[in-house]
């Protein structure tokens, strides 16, 4: 009987130490695919975060833009404006002037008219 239980343990003690080297291996892969997975997740949603950044930062380069347009708008109506001011100011100046010098041509013409009667 002796040497049954030595033939037995001699069987059984591999067995034992390879299925305990098993489980091991087994909690060792569970263990890497949950650290794998925990990574792939962290990885997604530093994509999606540095997208959600690039986003913002793309509609706020957009509205700055925006706003500089509106400017360079305001300005260019505002300047358009104070050249068509200065035209009107220069135009009724050219009127007054055209107006006086009829009327000083007609003065010399009335005393050059009546130095001849």
């Amino acid at each position: 009987m002796k040497y049954l239980w030595i033939a037995i343990l001699a069987v059984a003690l591999p067995l034992v130490a390879e299925s305990s080297w098993q489980s091991e291996a087994r909690r060792a892969r569970d263990d890497a695919r949950r650290e794998a997975e925990q990574a792939r997740s962290e990885a997604r949603r530093g994509v999606e975060e540095a997208r959600r950044e690039m986003r913002e930062s793309m509609r706020s380069a957009g509205e700055e833009l925006r706003r500089e347009r509106l400017q360079w708008a305001r300005e260019m109506r505002e300047a358009r404006m104070e050249v068509a001011r200065e035209a009107r100011q220069a135009g009724e100046e050219a009127r007054r002037a055209a107006q006086e010098f009829r009327e000083s041509v007609r003065e010399m013409s009335r005393e050059v008219g009546r130095s001849f009667r």
